[in-house]
């Protein structure tokens, strides 16, 4: 597929995710180096002595689960319109196909996380010989990260910024109000992403508190398939109702949208 290709706007979603694996191919392979960083680090302090300050959730099964979260958890998922700036610019009028490209954006991450966790949680279970537990924790990986994936858009949509060299950024370092927001959009995603997923499962929590009374004992393969359930079910619901927020949020931003994204100099 030539440069040109990619960066024509999808007339499908299966064309828009086509495009962003060609784009994620490329210079400066942003998608891809985020992920894989992630995850080394996650490998890193799981198996350190700080793992049991780095991370709440524990065991075996928990692994690729944490590893998938923090793997969705950085700029990628949030910063969706200001590192695709010309597209965005092309489709601001075109809400269906910039919804579309949102949604392959997404899918890009989830195919470049899931499938490696997926695998991981496949094997635990088959070495652990707890098959039932490891087909709930596939689909918690599976389905819990589509909430937290839609939700984070709007960061995107309400604070976008073009990426820029960091020599450039050195170079505009005496503007502190520019590297400061540079600064916050940075670290964002590591609070936004991780506070999705929370609020994802607080429905599953609510119900084992109400089944258990929050005794981490009990927690029978019957319990751990209702919690799965709720889980996956409330991501769900996110996901619909995270795309209508950044729907709105795009017609109400559109007029701001083009103005930022017009800018011959980045900030």
């Amino acid at each position: 597929m030539s440069a040109a290709a990619v960066g024509a706007l999808p007339e499908t979603f299966r064309t828009a995710v086509r495009a962003e694996f060609r784009r994620a191919a490329r210079p400066p392979y942003e998608v891809p180096l985020v992920v894989l960083c992630n995850g080394l680090l996650v490998v890193a302090f799981w198996f350190s002595r700080f793992s049991g300050t780095m991370f709440s959730l524990h065991g075996a099964l928990a692994f690729p689960v944490v590893l998938g979260s923090w793997m969705y958890s950085d700029v990628p998922a949030t910063n969706v319109l200001g590192s695709d700036s010309r597209r965005v610019l092309e489709a601001l009028d075109d809400e269906p196909t910039l919804m579309r490209l949102l949604a392959a954006k997404s899918a890009l991450l989830w195919l470049m996380v899931a499938p490696g966790c997926l695998v991981i949680a496949t094997i635990i279970g088959i070495v652990d010989d707890r098959p039932i537990s490891a087909i709930f924790t596939l689909i918690t990986i599976a389905v819990a990260p589509l909430g937290a994936l839609a939700v984070s858009d709007w960061v995107g949509i309400l604070s976008p910024y073009r990426p820029i060299s960091l020599s450039a950024r050195w170079r505009d370092r005496r503007s502190v109000r520019t590297q400061l927001r540079w600064l916050i959009l940075i670290l964002v995603p590591y609070v936004v992403v991780p506070a999705v997923f929370v609020a994802v499962a607080l429905p599953a929590v609510a119900w084992w508190q109400i089944k258990t009374g929050g005794n981490v004992a009990l927690l029978p393969d019957g319990l751990v398939a209702q919690l799965t359930l709720i889980a996956a079910a409330t991501s769900l619901v996110v996901w619909f109702a995270g795309r209508a927020g950044s729907r709105r949020l795009l017609r109400r931003r559109r007029a701001a949208l083009r103005a930022y994204l017009s800018e011959p100099n980045p900030d």
